[in-house]
């Protein structure tokens, strides 16, 4: 569900009822009812890979940023705030990096290539003139 402006609380209370309906496996109410249905139209008009890999991005931004604050960070000298991103960061690099790896294989899974194509046609015309 795209961010828009508007009341922080409500976000913040539908992330905690969709985290906590997540653990239940009780259904999604209101915003977060509303993202459900956003993500499986989503899914319906483009496929999982372009989900995964828009949560692929997220993470990499995310972690990009992160790190980029650690930088920071480190460089005055602020080994709380080091601690703080460095955690994140890995958090943050290792869930893109599962999801990179995810949008290749289904990636590699779907392209069948030239190669395979025209060795499918060849095959699919020995049938033909079998026939």
């Amino acid at each position: 569900m795209p961010a828009k402006q508007g009341n922080q609380t409500a976000t913040k209370h539908a992330v905690e009822g969709a985290i906590k309906r997540l653990n239940t496996g009780d259904e999604m109410l209101g915003i977060a009812l509303q993202a459900e249905q956003q993500a499986r139209e989503e899914y319906e008009l483009n496929g999982a890979v372009s989900l995964i890999e828009k949560d692929a991005a997220r993470h990499q931004a995310a972690a990009d940023l992160c790190f980029a604050a650690l930088q920071a960070a480190a460089q005055q000298g602020n080994a709380e705030q080091v601690d703080k991103f460095l955690q994140r960061f890995g958090w943050l690099n290792a869930g893109a990096a599962r999801l990179w790896e995810m949008v290749s294989r289904m990636r590699a899974r779907q392209d069948t290539g030239p190669a395979a194509n025209s060795i499918l046609d060849a095959y699919r015309d020995k049938n033909d003139n079998d026939s």
